[in-house]
């Protein structure tokens, strides 16, 4: 099995509009870690060039402007292709918001007039963590529902002797890497998918 760890920051939050609405949140970088039994064999980081400015609250939001997206950044075609190259070789997918950020990288693909259902497989296993670590170690909200910890939370409560610090997106990658290595070690990911 091949897993590809992911997280993505954006230009925006969810709202509801379709994929290919041109005001869809858009990528502005991402990390990614892709590993198998054998361990860790590729990283991925990068910023992603923006067509449009990014915007003051996204920029608040995760820290990065337009100066370092235009300096650094690659264009949003060439890192979505890396992302859709990986996945070709993945079987399963991890993420801390994993549907937002799936829902960002479709709206990018139709952008570049690609179809996310082949290349974005429906046998692709996905897992979000975020509502898996709600119901592991996170709060509840006034109405009894539950509220996902922050990453920082969740690592710290389910894999504290990782070593990481996740305060970029590559490692926040490796962070959801930790969490969910440690979730499949104890049977609680397995348990949970299957429950489903």
């Amino acid at each position: 099995m091949i897993t590809l760890a992911l997280c993505l920051a954006n230009t925006g939050i969810q709202r509801p509009a379709a994929l290919d609405d041109q005001q869809y949140p858009r990528p502005v970088a991402m990390g990614a870690v892709q590993w198998d039994a054998a361990g860790v064999f590729a990283e991925y980081r990068s910023f992603i060039r923006q067509e449009k400015s990014v915007s003051a609250s996204a920029e608040k939001s995760h820290g990065i402007g337009d100066r370092v997206a235009r300096s650094r950044g690659l264009p949003e075609r060439t890192a979505i292709s890396w992302l859709t190259n990986s996945l070709k070789t993945s079987t399963h997918l991890i993420g801390w918001d994993l549907d937002f950020d799936l829902d960002v990288i479709r709206a990018a693909l139709i952008r570049h007039d690609a179809n996310p259902a082949t290349l974005i497989r429906p046998q692709l296993r996905t897992t979000s963590l975020a509502g898996i670590c709600a119901t592991i170690v996170g709060g509840q909200d006034e109405n009894g529902e539950a509220v996902a910890p922050t990453i920082i939370e969740a690592l710290n409560a389910i894999a504290p002797d990782a070593g990481i610090y996740p305060d970029n997106l590559h490692t926040k990658a490796e962070a959801c890497r930790a969490i969910f290595t440690v979730l499949c070690a104890e049977n609680i990911i397995s348990d949970m998918e299957q429950a489903a």
